[in-house]
């Protein structure tokens, strides 16, 4: 190569073009490329008394899509006075390994058929960026954006020349290096969250948001596995969500063991963690009334937590001997209502339903306490809810004053009339 590192190589013998200083593509040493010890020769590639070397930003890795810029620099300790380089990148899976931008006027970047990169790149093919003009310095800056997804491990190659300057492909020094730079992992995630979650009662609102640290720091987060309380759920439902809260009201006692995921992405190269966790529920929140003696002398309901619903003769609360509507938990707590009524249905929630007054009319007791009289339109006697299932729809009865009729009441108080040939309360079968 002359002083002016004008080289063209073709068929591996050197060109001398003086009023050049394009360098053919494939010159880096890369795998099927030569290097520039091809064309110079007198001096094997990388023993002379110097080298090359690149410089990255940080350590060896990359960000899929973000740019680096890297500073290449030729040293040599011998009588040179020119230097020069090529250099690509090569991906693991995918022969592409980024696009190449020059900084300065030192350096050009080219396409694989040697022509000069246009402003709308090389449509994807193998680029190279190398010296546009003899650097007296050795020292080059270029900018290197890493293909947009994460393709593996990204090789550069470099080949460099260190020019004696006596016009002739003799008597220079040639200097190679690589580098493979991985892609950048942040931290692994950890879910911070204590395995134990804090204790939940039935019947009361509960909420707890899970933690975690490493990853992208954007969580998504998902019931992986086991069963959580009924009526509580991962914020925003089952399904994947970056909230990772906890809520809801449970409705049962017990001990629950279930298993959380944890992703800071959705695609394939996302990291993730599971982790299991456990959360009780203690018995719910209704403080009960003490009752020494407690019998039941009928039963209406029982559901499917065992919990069961009836009339009991009360004693020993002060109030000397009264039949009164009980509820015993499938646990043992037995509830007194002091309420001149029955309580004839029950669902899985505890809402109870029932009869109460004179002339009688329907309730509907919900679990939280609130309690609401159930007054059929037209009713002008009797009235009773004998039914209540999970969507809180009531079934029963009234009197219109001349016969009975049934009735069915939607959640939000909608009354429907049913014809039937004849009705009969549940107490008389």
């Amino acid at each position: 190569m002359s002083w002016r590192l004008a080289l063209l190589c073709v068929a591996s013998s050197p060109l001398l073009i003086a009023a050049s200083s394009r360098l053919a593509p494939g010159t880096t040493g890369a795998p099927g490329e030569q290097t520039c010890a091809a064309c110079h020769a007198g001096f094997p590639l990388n023993t002379g008394p110097g080298f090359v070397t690149v410089l990255f930003p940080g350590s060896l890795t990359y960000t899929p899509g973000v740019k680096q810029r890297l500073t290449i620099t030729v040293t040599d300790f011998g009588p040179v006075t020119r230097f020069g380089f090529q250099a690509t990148a090569r991906g693991y899976y995918k022969d592409f390994g980024g696009t190449w931008t020059a900084v300065d006027s030192p350096t050009r970047v080219v396409c694989a058929d040697g022509q000069e990169k246009p402003a709308s790149g090389c449509g994807g093919a193998r680029e190279y960026v190398e010296h546009a003009a003899a650097g007296a310095g050795g020292v080059f800056q270029v900018d290197w954006t890493p293909p947009a997804q994460d393709t593996g491990p990204v090789t550069i190659y470099v080949s460099a020349l260190a020019a004696n300057g006596n016009a002739l492909a003799s008597g220079d020094q040639t200097y190679g290096a690589q580098y493979t730079l991985a892609v950048s992992k942040a931290a692994d995630i950890t879910i911070t969250s204590p395995k134990t979650l804090p204790v939940a009662t039935a019947f009361a609102p509960y909420s707890f948001k899970f933690t975690a640290t490493g990853g992208s720091g954007n969580y998504y987060w998902s019931i992986y596995s086991g069963r959580l309380p009924s009526d509580i759920e991962i914020t925003g439902g089952y399904l994947i969500l970056r909230d990772g809260t906890l809520s809801g009201t449970p409705h049962f006692a017990g001990t629950y063991t279930f298993e959380v995921f944890c992703s800071d992405g959705l695609d394939a190269g996302s990291r993730y963690v599971i982790g299991q966790f456990t959360i009780t529920v203690l018995a719910d929140n209704i403080l009960p009334i003490s009752i020494p003696n407690t019998n039941f002398s009928s039963i209406q309901a029982i559901n499917k937590q065992g919990d069961v619903v009836g009339t009991a003769g009360v004693s020993g609360i002060g109030l000397g001997y009264w039949s009164r509507p009980v509820l015993r938990t499938g646990s043992g707590v037995v509830l007194y209502f002091d309420l001149d009524g029955t309580i004839y249905g029950m669902n899985e929630y505890r809402d109870l339903v029932g009869q109460y007054g004179s002339p009688s009319r329907g309730f509907l007791r919900e679990w939280n306490g609130a309690f609401t009289s159930i007054d059929p339109p037209g009713a002008r006697g009797d009235a009773a809810v004998l039914g209540i299932n999970k969507q809180r729809q009531l079934a029963g009865y009234y009197f219109n004053g001349s016969k009975y009729v049934a009735f069915i009441r939607s959640p939000d108080g909608t009354f429907t009339p049913e014809l039937c040939t004849g009705i009969r309360d549940r107490r008389n079968g």
